[in-house]
């Protein structure tokens, strides 16, 4: 089972999503197409179901797939019947469903278990850690979207924002600390060069938005209590 295409659609997903707000905000410019983004979408699950039906019951996720698959489908041909709060409700369906393929493949094949902390932490980050912290920030980035088209967000909204934003915040600081785990114990010595690049920018991204959404909620919060 090749990761990336697993990675692929949990990028897509959120992408496509987004697309459906463009027509309600003229300053949303992005760069891919409906056509494109489910062409892609299309190509990479049909990739997923041969691979499935040429390993046959060896992963064991065969009919996880053609689920997920299938409900792709039924997303393409019912979407012109549904609602911007239908939409967001089936796409995050789909990329938790994603996200749970993602996790027990790498249960199915003992990749977690590994006894060596350095593999463990690496293998738990691009598995586990990193696609929650993408499902998270795609959420965030959905409430975001439907604020801007108001300047104001809803008791519920921000309360969803305060959730989603501590939970980005939790998965940043475990994986900063993780990492350093694996590196210090790497004992070919060459994870700390090839991924303390990636991580840094990683973590000060992450600090830097949820920063941003805490002044951003708790501002809204106080001008309430002000006006």
């Amino acid at each position: 089972m090749n990761t990336c295409d697993r990675r692929q659609l949990r990028e897509y997903i959120p992408k496509l999503q987004l697309l459906n707000y463009q027509s309600l905000n003229t300053n949303l410019s992005l760069p891919d197409t409906r056509v494109d983004l489910e062409a892609k979408m299309d190509a990479n699950f049909q990739f997923l179901v041969n691979t499935a039906r040429q390993l046959g019951n060896i992963l064991m996720f065969s009919d996880k797939i053609n689920n997920i698959y299938q409900d792709w489908q039924d997303l393409k041909l019912r979407r012109s019947q549904w609602s911007l709060e239908n939409y967001d409700f089936v796409y995050q369906r789909l990329a938790t469903e994603v996200d749970r393929l993602s996790a027990r493949v790498g249960d199915t094949c003992n990749l977690i278990p590994d006894p060596d902390l350095d593999t463990y932490y690496l293998i738990n980050a691009t598995l586990r850690q990193l696609p929650e912290m993408e499902k998270l920030w795609s959420e965030i980035r959905q409430i975001s979207q439907k604020i801007s088209l108001r300047s104001d967000a809803t008791p519920e909204e921000r309360a969803q924002l305060i959730t989603l934003s501590s939970r980005l915040k939790e998965i940043n600081n475990d994986l900063e600390i993780n990492m350093e785990v694996a590196f210090s114990n790497n004992h070919q010595g060459n994870l700390r060069s090839a991924l303390t690049e990636d991580l840094i920018k990683l973590n000060s991204l992450v600090k830097q938005v949820t920063k941003q959404l805490d002044k951003t909620i708790y501002q809204t919060v106080s001008l309430k209590y002000y006006t």
